[in-house]
This record gives structure tokens, C-alpha cells and sequence, in this order.
């Protein structure tokens, strides 16, 4: 059988060479002549052969189909390709056939000249580049030819990737011409890129700006991947190493997701932005996927999909461009025009391949020339965002140094004044005295009390503890005052702080022993005096807003370590109305500080007994219109007021707060105040759970339009 097999074979041979000649001057002829560089893509015939098998004796013979465009462009074929053309020369005895397909599988050309098979060579992507005969990044055999002597050649090549594959035939001094060019091109390319990487990882090193790592990412995988479809890569960088060469197309999903991150930190793309950041992962994850598949050596799948997703996310850049040029991201103008530019580029090196466009240096050189064009765009792009950010922070520089110096006068003014608001407070106790006696007059002739020698002495208790303190501050701050004025003279900064920090501490305690006697004797006052005729009409809605925010801003002074939740809740439909603005303001102070108190207080009392998780402090101020009447409410969430003495609460001096935190005029007070507005109060409070105040207030008739 293997005689029989073997006798066939040769007879097949012996049949080819017979018939040779015919199988000659059946094809079209590529005339070379000095001077000559030309795309033969219509002058040759190719052969599919499935069974991968063949020998070129047997492929002779077989039919061949004419092809009709500049460049061979047969998408993913599984077998072996032939191509055969014959040529002649006119006056060149040397030629150069160039195979521009650098990531060819397996290539072998063959000369049949005067009945004979010569072997030109040999190889492919899978081998190493020392094999080659001519050192090229291109496939690059030089051929002998005897002017106006025809010469076949037949070329079988295999490809994991789309068989496209430019056939050119160059006289010598043609070619040297082109490569000059050619590899001009290829320097300033290099170039561009090494400038702008080196350029850009130079500024990363001084700022650690993420867009930047990012950027140098993308400009060596792009560069790797770029390098490899040229062939340039295979020569220079992994020449012995042809294992990497079908792992090129890697590079495009690497480069793909580092630009992908890229855009999300230059545009400042995050997840508010639903739809482009979204988007954008779901473009990583296909690349990521992608690249996967070109390791498991799915490369006609990837391939093809790689090159759809590449386009496809162009679109996206684009419009993730524009959307966040329209947002205020003024650098994006930079990263639409590079991705607009690179996309024409693209697509011009797609209608080229594809023989749509004329093939020249200009279009075969297209998708690098876009390339280029883009990252140099995407360098002035960081580069206008760092200009940008530090005309911000310099601005930013300029307000904090104005601020220091405000501050700085601010200091000196107060300490200019702290001399000055002690002898006004000592004043002011002084004439606290004086109220202090007009006070316990007016309470003896309201007959506010039965007992005014009781009166008198509680009132003269409740006194003198705050009188005691600020007379004993105002003799500390008098001497720190003289330390003062000799340690200026010394000029040590740190002793003069540090007796400014006591001076402080003093006034402070004096401001609030002082306020403290203060506020006894105006609310006797307040609630013995006889009211005038001075009514307003005014929004309860804005009282109720200035009265909380001043209750508010007193109780977080006092101690601004104490957690308090304040809400409020006003009704819109609330009109104005005729009333005693400061009396209301007054009632309205009463009830927040109250209600402060009281749920503070209940806060620390669960600490101390060691409830877990105590009930944060709450207390809300709310306004309500009900058919004739305005409704001002207090709530809080402290103790509450047991049932027992509810009753009492509205009794002037009456409260149950500890000695020396509370007069027991306020609520009194209130009471008096929302009477003589024709409105009560009502009282909703359970024990351990807490208390609401409602003040209601009558809204007269004639006040309604």
C-alpha cells in the first residue's frame, strides 16, 4: 500500500512539472522594472487547501482563484493558503518580495523556474527570528531574476488571525528608498512615545497622580502591542522567544481596561454616573474576558471580537468625552479630539485592509499615525489638568494666608479689648445690684409672693454665690493684667499666650457667674414688669427659627461636648400675626432650654447606670395652624414631669432642678406672657419617656385676610 501511495504521488509530481509550462502562462504577469514598488494583490491566484497536506507538486494543478484586490483579504481561514503569481523583470536582476504580515504562523515561498522547485525559504511567526535570511521586520526574501525571464512564485502561508496579507514587489533601489522612509517614520514614532512616557513618569514621580500611572500603563502596553503588529517587537524585544507573538493581541485588552480606568479618574466618572461608569466596567470585564480567551488560544473568536470592542469603546470615549465636557471638566476637550482623531485613523486603517481605500504610506500607516496623534493629545490633556489644579491650590494658598491675617487682627483686637470688657463686666455686676433691689421691689408691690422678707433672703442666696466668684476673678485678671503688661516688655510670646489663655479662662468664668446673677434678677424683672402697647405683626414661623437656632447655639456653647439631636418642623400655612415679639421669643427660649436640660440630663443618667446604647438627646420645635388658632410645640425625650406636680410647675420659684441651674421664674413667666395673648398652654408628658409643651395662640378675625 505504501508503494502504491508513494507511485501515485510521483506520478502527480511527474503530471505537475509535464504541464508546467501551461500553468505558467495561464496567470497574469508582474512586470518589474527600476525604480517599481508594487501591491500585487491583483495580479495572483490563490488555493485553499483543507487537508493541510499538500505538496506544491500537487498544489500546481489545483484551481486557483483569481484575486481582485490590492490586498489578499481572506478573514479567518483554518488551512494552509497558497498564492502564486509570476513575475518579470525588465531590467532589475535583483527584486525584493515583501510579505507584510509579521504574525504569520508558518510561511514557505517557492521558486519553479525552467521546470524546477526552489525552496526559497522557509519559516514563520512560530520560529525564531535568527532564521530569517534577510533581518526585517517584515518578511523579506531577496530573488534573482534574468530580465525578461518569467518566474513563478508560490507562497503557502497559516495564520491564527485573519489571513490579510499586502504582497509587494520592489526593485533594490526602490526598496532602499521606501525603507529610508519607512523606518524615519517608525524613530519618530518611537520617539513620540519614549518622550511622552519619560516626559510623564517624571511628573508621576513629583505629584503620584493616579491619572498619570494610569497613562504610562497604557503607553507600554499600547506601545507592546503596536510593536508586536508591526513585527518590530518579534525583532527587537522577543526575537528568540516566538512563544509571544500569538499572545500580541493580549496587549489590546491590557491597554484597553488600563485606559478604560484612565477615563474614570481623568473624566471623574463614578458611580453617580450610572450610566457612563457602568458602561465603562462592563467594557473592562469583556476585555479582561477577551484577553483570557487569547490564552486558551481562542484566537479567531477573540480576535474578532477584540476588534469590534476596540471600535465600539471609541464611541464610548468619545461620548464619556463629551458628556463630561458638557459637565465642566474643561481638560476633556483634549480627550475628544485625541479619540476622535485615533477612531478616523482606525477606520481608515480598516478600509484599507479591507481594500476599500487606495493602499499608501499614508493609510497603511494610518492606525499608528492615530496612535501618535492620540497620546501626544492625552499629554497635553494631564498636562492642562495639573496647570489647572495649581492655579486652584495656589488660589486656595492665597485665601488661607488672607485668612491667617484676618485672624491675626482679630487677636490683637480682642486682647486690646479684654482689659477693658472686665472693668465693663465689673460695671455691669454693680448695676446687677441695683436691679437686684428695683427687682425685689416691684415682686413686694405685684404681691408675687406672700412673704417678701422670704423673698428677699432667697433672693439674696441665690446672689451671692456668683457675686463671690466674679469678684474673686475680677482680683485674678487684675493681677495677670500687671504679669501682662511686664511680660510684653520681656517679649517671650509663650508666657504672654499663656497668661491671655488664664485672662480667657477668668473672663469666661466671670461672664458666667455674672450672666448667671444677671439672668435672676431680669427674670424677676421680666415677670413683676407691666407690659406697653408695642405689638408687631410677625411670621411665628421665622420667631420660632431665630429663638431655636439662639437656644440651640446657647446650649452647644455651654458645653459642646453634649450629643443633642435638634429638629424642627414649621407649617407653611402659619400667618403672620399681632403679637409681643420679644415676650414670645422669651417663652420660646424657656421651653428649648427646659427641654435641652431635661433630656440631656436623662442621657447621663442611663450612662451612668450603664444602659447600653442610651437613647440619644432629642428635642424638636414644631409649628401647626388648626382652623382660629397657631400651635407652637416643645418636645424632648427626657424624664418627663411626674403627675404630682404638674400642677405646680407654672407657680413662680418653683423647680426641680438641682440648687443653683434654675430660678423658677421661666415657666412662670411663660405663663403670664401666653395669657395675656388670650392662649394657654397644655402640658403632654409620661414619666420616663418625656414631655411636650404646646403653646396655643388665638388668631384673631380680623387679622385672617
Amino acid at each position: 500500500m505504501s508503494l502504491l501511495n508513494n507511485s501515485r504521488r510521483y506520478f502527480i509530481y511527474f503530471i505537475s512539472i509535464l504541464f508546467l509550462p501551461l500553468n505558467l502562462f495561464s496567470q497574469d504577469v508582474v512586470k518589474v522594472k527600476s525604480g517599481d514598488r508594487l501591491f500585487i494583490g491583483k495580479s495572483i491566484e490563490y488555493f485553499i487547501d483543507t487537508t493541510n497536506e499538500l505538496m506544491i507538486q500537487e498544489v500546481m494543478d489545483k484551481p486557483f482563484v483569481k484575486s481582485t484586490t490590492d490586498i489578499l483579504n481572506l478573514g479567518h481561514v483554518a488551512s494552509n493558503v497558497w498564492t502564486r503569481f509570476n513575475v518579470v523583470s525588465e531590467n532589475e536582476r535583483e527584486v525584493f518580495l515583501e510579505i507584510n504580515a509579521p504574525l504569520i504562523q508558518q510561511l514557505e515561498i517557492f521558486e519553479v523556474k525552467e521546470n524546477k522547485v526552489l525552496n526559497l525559504f522557509k519559516g514563520g511567526a512560530g520560529l525564531s527570528f535568527g532564521q530569517r535570511p534577510i533581518h526585517s521586520e517584515n518578511w523579506l526574501i531577496d530573488i534573482k531574476l534574468d530580465p525578461g525571464e518569467k518566474t513563478a512564485l508560490y507562497i503557502k502561508g497559516q495564520s491564527y488571525y485573519p489571513y490579510q496579507i499586502p504582497i509587494v514587489i520592489s526593485s533594490k533601489n526602490k526598496f532602499v528608498e521606501d525603507s529610508k522612509r519607512h523606518y524615519l517614520f517608525w524613530g519618530i514614532y518611537m520617539g513620540v512615545m519614549l518622550f511622552a512616557f519619560i516626559y510623564n513618569f517624571f511628573i508621576y514621580l513629583s505629584i503620584k497622580e493616579r491619572s498619570y500611572l494610569y497613562y504610562l500603563i497604557y503607553i507600554v502596553s499600547s506601545m507592546a502591542f503596536y510593536l508586536g503588529l508591526s513585527g518590530f517587537g518579534f525583532w527587537l524585544f522577543w526575537s528568540d522567544s516566538p512563544i509571544f507573538n500569538p499572545m500580541v493581541p493580549i496587549f489590546v485588552s491590557i491597554t484597553n481596561c488600563v485606559i478604560i480606568l484612565f477615563t474614570f479618574d481623568f473624566l471623574q466618572i463614578d458611580k453617580k454616573q450610572k450610566g457612563l461608569y457602568y458602561t465603562g466596567c462592563i467594557f473592562f470585564v469583556i476585555f479582561v474576558i477577551l484577553a483570557i480567551m487569547n490564552l486558551l488560544k481562542m484566537y479567531e473568536i477573540a480576535l474578532n471580537l477584540s476588534q469590534l470592542m476596540s471600535l465600539l469603546i471609541c464611541f464610548y470615549f468619545i461620548t464619556a468625552g463629551f458628556i463630561s465636557l458638557k459637565n465642566g471638566v474643561a481638560t476633556a476637550k483634549y480627550y475628544v479630539l485625541a479619540w476622535t482623531l485615533f477612531l478616523i485613523m482606525v477606520v481608515v486603517f480598516i478600509l484599507t485592509l479591507n481594500n476599500v481605500l487606495p493602499t499608501t504610506f499614508f493609510t497603511t500607516h494610518g492606525i499608528f499615525i492615530g496612535h501618535m496623534t492620540e497620546v501626544a493629545l492625552l499629554s497635553f490633556a494631564l498636562a492642562d489638568k495639573i496647570n489647572k489644579l495649581k492655579k486652584e491650590n495656589e488660589l486656595s494658598q492665597l485665601r488661607v494666608i488672607e485668612s491667617l491675617r484676618e485672624k491675626e487682627k482679630m487677636q490683637l483686637e480682642l486682647n486690646q479689648e479684654l482689659e477693658g470688657k472686665v472693668k465693663e463686666r465689673t460695671f455691669e455686676l454693680e448695676k446687677t445690684i441695683t436691679n437686684l433691689k428695683e427687682a425685689q421691689n416691684q415682686l413686694v408691690q405685684a404681691e408675687k409672693m406672700a412673704s417678701l422678707g422670704q423673698l428677699t433672703a432667697g433672693i439674696a442666696h441665690e446672689i451671692q454665690n456668683p457675686l463671690n466668684f466674679v469678684n474673686n476673678f475680677a482680683d485674678i485678671n487684675r493681677e495677670l493684667l500687671e504679669d501682662l503688661k511686664n511680660v510684653v516688655k520681656t517679649g517671650n510670646h509663650e508666657e504672654i499666650d499663656g497668661i491671655i489663655s488664664n485672662l480667657t479662662d477668668n473672663e469666661n468664668k466671670v461672664l458666667h457667674h455674672g450672666g448667671r446673677a444677671s439672668s435672676i434678677v431680669k427674670g424677676m424683672l421680666q415677670h413683676s414688669r407691666t407690659r406697653g402697647n408695642n405689638k408687631e405683626k410677625i411670621n411665628l414661623n421665622t420667631l420660632c427659627d431665630e429663638y431655636g437656632k439662639l437656644a440651640f447655639a446657647g446650649f452647644k456653647g455651654n458645653d459642646n461636648s453634649l450629643e443633642m439631636n435638634f429638629m424642627t418642623e414649621f407649617d407653611p400655612n402659619v400667618k403672620e400675626i399681632m403679637i409681643y415679639p420679644q415676650d414670645i421669643g422669651r417663652t420660646i427660649l424657656n421651653f428649648l432650654n427646659n427641654a435641652f436640660y431635661a433630656a440631656t440630663i436623662r442621657y447621663s443618667a442611663e450612662k451612668e447606670r450603664g444602659v447600653s446604647n442610651p437613647e440619644k438627646p432629642i428635642v424638636k420645635l414644631s409649628t401647626h395652624m388648626e382652623n382660629d388658632r397657631i400651635f407652637i410645640s416643645v418636645m424632648d425625650n427626657g424624664q418627663g414631669v411626674p403627675n404630682e406636680i404638674k400642677d405646680k410647675i407654672f407657680q413662680p420659684f418653683f423647680t426641680t432642678k438641682p440648687t443653683g441651674k434654675g430660678t423658677g421664674l421661666g415657666l412662670s413667666l411663660s405663663y403670664d406672657i401666653i395669657h395675656a395673648h388670650g392662649g394657654e398652654i397644655l402640658v403632654d408628658s409620661k414619666e420616663g419617656m418625656g414631655t411636650t409643651f404646646t403653646i396655643s395662640i388665638p388668631f384673631p378675625q380680623n387679622e385672617k385676610q
